[in-house]
């Protein structure tokens, strides 16, 4: 199976990695079908390895928004932002990566014990480097800006800005597209496995491999990765104050409801995701007059069993998405 990057709705597009060694046979089946298609190599720019940065410099917004930084500069910036607005901001260890690297949380707001919780996580997979920032940015801006007084007053914020530490480490010094965790397994050439197929709802069913070597193995048993695990049980410990979830992806200008672990097959409250959605949609065409797609996971994507979005919406989080972050090109 080639390895999808994504969809550009608009144009009834989809990107894919494939191998130089497959170069004919995908090209012997698209013509076979009658899908016009076009190939050129991968730029080999992406794939050069980041250098670290010294880390005797603050980290400051700036940076974010002008570079990728690394997992040790992340988690620079939040301890900087939490010094910052101690009022407003707790960083809260959730767990430990397989390597040993803190799993941290953003918690935002006062601690109130009836407020509701919006959470936000990024980065489950290890290449989107863009959800990284957006998820820093997001932090940031929430507690420096004066117009989200009221927001905070009323929810509770928690972002976690780096779910999958190992691989994105990874992806800077290794492999530019690794995608999954860095578990290691006995027997076994392949390390890793797809995070966001390792969620215990319809697990290892549609959408996923049982292969260690696939882009899209689901791990040897639900919760196997201990990434998805920390992140699980800090959800469930608070889960009825949790009214929304949103899971930070890259790329194609979509807002993803559940379900999607199977096609065609809708929550009973379908109809309020899609208003909810639309109006985020809606939001942001009036900032930047950027267009999102609202569309069904299962069915405008693809079914995914094992997903975090479709998980969080089976513990009771009513409205639970997945955002595949712009550009809808590359």
């Amino acid at each position: 199976m080639p390895d999808f990057l994504g969809e550009n709705w608009k144009q009834k597009q989809a990107h894919y990695f494939i191998d130089k060694d497959s170069v004919d046979k995908v090209k012997i089946n698209l013509a076979a079908n009658n899908i016009t298609y076009q190939m050129r190599d991968v730029n080999p720019q992406i794939f050069k390895v980041r250098r670290r940065r010294d880390l005797n410099g603050a980290i400051t917004i700036n940076d974010v928004n002008n570079r990728y930084l690394s997992y040790d500069e992340q988690m620079q910036f939040l301890n900087f932002v939490a010094q910052k607005y101690p009022d407003d901001v707790k960083l809260q260890k959730l767990g430990n990566s397989y390597e040993g690297r803190s799993i941290t949380a953003v918690r935002i707001g006062d601690d109130g014990s009836s407020k509701p919780i919006v959470w936000i996580d990024a980065g489950v997979h290890a290449r989107e480097w863009i959800s990284y920032n957006v998820a820093l940015y997001l932090v940031y801006t929430i507690v420096s800006q004066p117009a989200y007084r009221d927001l905070l007053n009323s929810v509770q914020l928690v972002v976690v800005p780096n779910t999958n530490p190992d691989g994105y480490e990874y992806s800077r010094t290794n492999d530019r597209m690794w995608r999954k965790t860095r578990s290691r397994f006995t027997n076994s050439r392949c390390g890793g496995a797809d995070a966001n197929r390792n969620y215990p709802f319809y697990w290892g069913t549609q959408g996923v491999s049982h292969s260690q070597c696939s882009e899209i193995f689901c791990g040897s048993r639900p919760q196997s990765e201990p990434e998805v695990l920390a992140l699980t049980n800090a959800i469930q410990r608070e889960e009825t104050r949790i009214k929304g979830y949103i899971a930070l992806h890259s790329y194609g200008q979509e807002i993803l409801y559940p379900w999607g672990h199977t096609q065609r097959t809708y929550p009973s409250d379908v109809q309020d995701l899609i208003q909810v959605g639309k109006a985020m949609a809606s939001a942001i065409r009036a900032v930047n007059n950027t267009d999102y797609n609202v569309v069904n996971s299962g069915d405008g994507l693809y079914p995914a069993a094992g997903a975090s979005d479709d998980w969080a919406k089976s513990r009771g989080i009513k409205y639970s998405y997945t955002i595949e972050l712009s550009p809808i090109d590359d």
